[in-house]
C-alpha cells in the first residue's frame, strides 16, 4: 500500500438523586425541555469534582464501581494536571474526588483488568508525554497496581516509544497472562503494537502496523475463531479501520476492513458490539475530529457509521451527521431491546445556536436511527461514559471536558454527570 509523507500540519487529539461532589456547583435545569421527544429522553446535569484551574484537559473516562461496593464510580485521566483521578461515589451518592496517581505525562486513556492475578482491578494507562505533535520517543504505559484497598502504585512496563492513546489488555497467546494492545498516535511516526507479558514484570513489544495517527487498538473475538483479535482506528490521513486476526499463540494477521479516502475525515472513537444481536462484534465508529487544519472546525461530514460483521466480511453502513463528535457509547435507552448511541462533541460550531454538545441516536429495531439532540452546553465534551448513579434502573452518563483547542469554551467544568429524568407514568409530555 503507498502512503504518502505526512503532512506537519496533520494533527488528530487522543481519542473513548441530586450528585454533588465537595467542590462541584449545585444542580442545574434540565438539558432540554423535559421529554419534548417521542422516547421521553431528559437529562439534569450535575457538575461533579473540583472545578478546573485554568482549563480542563480531561483526556478520558471510566464508569466502573472501582472498590467492588455495588455503586458506580468514574476513574478519569487529567492531561492538565498529569494525574489520575477516582470520584469515588459515597453512600448518600455524593462523588468525592481522589487522586490515585500523579506524574504521569499526559494520560490519555483509562481501562482496567486484573493483571497481577490478585482478583482487584488494575488500571490501565497510556502515557503521550505531551498532548501536542511530538515525533520524539516519549511515551509511556503504566499499570496502576491495585493493592485490593484501592491503594495504587504505578508502574511504569514499557517506556521511550511513540506517544500511545489506548491500552487494552487481553490473553493473546493463550497461556494464561494477560497481554496488551497498544495504539500509538505517534505524530510523524507511530504505530500499533501489542505487549507480550512474559510473566516476570517483563513486557516484550511487537509491532503490528506502522502508521501514524492509531487513537484506539481494541480488543475483542471479531472473527470467532475463540481468540482475542485487535481493531485499530487509525487518523491522521491514513483514516483507516485495520484488523488484526489473531490466528493463537500471539500469530496475528493484518486486514485493511476499511479506509475513507478523504484524508480529512477525522476519525475519533471505535467501539467494539454486536449492535445488531446477530451473535458477532461490530465496528461503530465515529468521525468528529476536526485539528486537520488551523483553526479548528467541524467538517460537514462529521458523524456516526458502524461495520456489519457478516461473518464472511463487514458491510459500512452511514448512521447519522453529528458535528465534532469524539464521545460515543452504545447503549439500550429507550428500553425495547435495540441498542441506541449516546454521543457528544468537541469540534463543534460553539457559536451556532445549532451546536449540540450531546445527542442521542436512537434506533427503531431495523437500524436506522434518528437523531435526538440533549444539551447545548458544556460544550468540548471529548469523553462519555454510561452507568446508574442512583440505582433508579435508569442510564445516567457522564462527560469529560477538553478545553485545549477550538474557542469559545462555556464552562471551566472538568466533569458532567447527567442524571435520567423519569419519563411521566402515562408516557404523556
Amino acid at each position: 500500500m503507498v502512503r504518502s509523507t505526512p503532512s506537519p500540519l496533520v494533527f488528530t487529539i487522543l481519542a473513548a438523586g441530586l450528585f454533588l461532589s465537595g467542590c462541584g456547583s449545585d444542580p442545574s435545569t434540565p438539558a432540554t425541555d423535559p421529554f419534548s421527544n417521542p422516547w421521553g429522553l431528559a437529562f439534569t446535569p450535575h457538575t461533579v469534582g473540583e472545578a478546573a484551574t485554568g482549563t480542563a484537559w480531561i483526556a478520558n473516562l471510566l464508569v466502573i464501581d472501582l472498590d467492588g461496593d455495588g455503586r458506580d464510580d468514574i476513574v478519569a485521566c487529567d492531561a492538565h494536571r498529569n494525574t489520575i483521578v477516582w470520584l469515588h461515589q459515597q453512600p448518600d451518592g455524593t462523588l468525592v474526588e481522589k487522586v490515585l496517581a500523579t506524574g504521569i505525562p499526559a494520560p490519555a486513556h483509562v481501562s482496567a483488568h486484573d493483571m497481577t492475578g490478585n482478583g482487584h482491578l488494575d488500571l490501565l494507562i497510556p502515557s503521550m508525554g505531551t498532548l501536542f505533535p511530538n515525533d520524539e520517543p516519549i511515551g509511556a504505559v503504566y499499570i496502576l497496581e491495585n493493592d485490593g484497598r484501592q491503594n495504587f502504585t504505578p508502574r511504569r512496563i514499557i517506556d521511550t516509544v511513540a506517544r500511545p492513546t489506548d491500552v487494552q489488555a487481553a490473553d493473546f497467546t493463550g497461556n494464561g497472562l494477560p497481554d496488551l494492545a497498544v495504539a500509538h498516535f505517534g505524530y510523524h511516526e507511530g504505530y500499533v503494537s501489542w505487549l507480550e507479558n512474559h510473566g516476570d514484570g517483563r513486557f516484550e513489544l511487537h509491532r503490528l502496523l506502522d502508521l501514524s495517527g492509531t487513537i484506539h487498538a481494541r480488543v475483542g473475538d471479531v472473527t470467532g475463531n475463540g481468540h482475542p483479535d485487535i481493531v485499530a482506528l487509525v487518523s491522521q490521513e491514513w483514516e483507516e479501520i485495520h484488523l488484526f486476526e489473531n490466528h493463537g499463540g500471539g500469530r496475528f494477521e493484518g486486514h485493511l476492513l476499511w479506509g475513507s479516502g478523504n484524508e480529512d475525515y477525522g476519525l475519533s472513537h471505535l467501539v467494539l458490539v454486536d449492535f445488531n444481536r446477530n451473535g458477532r462484534l461490530d465496528i461503530v465508529f465515529s468521525n468528529g475530529d476536526g485539528m486537520d487544519y488551523g483553526p479548528p472546525h467541524s467538517r460537514p461530514w462529521h458523524g456516526l457509521q458502524w461495520l456489519e460483521n457478516t461473518g464472511e466480511g463487514f458491510t459500512y453502513h452511514r448512521i447519522g451527521d453529528y458535528a465534532g463528535v469524539y464521545g460515543l457509547a452504545v447503549l439500550d435507552l429507550t428500553g425495547d431491546g435495540y441498542l441506541d448511541l449516546i454521543c457528544s462533541s468537541v469540534f463543534n460550531d460553539w457559536t451556532r445556536p445549532d451546536a449540540w454538545s450531546v445527542k442521542a441516536f436512537i434506533n427503531d429495531g431495523a437500524m436506522n436511527f434518528t437523531p435526538v439532540p440533549l444539551a447545548r452546553e458544556p460544550t468540548h465534551l471529548v469523553t462519555l461514559g454510561v452507568g446508574d448513579f442512583n440505582g433508579n434502573g435508569l442510564t445516567d452518563f457522564v462527560t469529560g471536558t477538553l478545553n485545549a483547542f477550538n474557542q469559545p469554551h462555556s464552562t471551566t467544568t472538568r466533569f458532567t454527570l447527567w442524571e435520567r429524568l423519569p419519563p411521566p407514568p402515562d408516557g404523556s409530555p
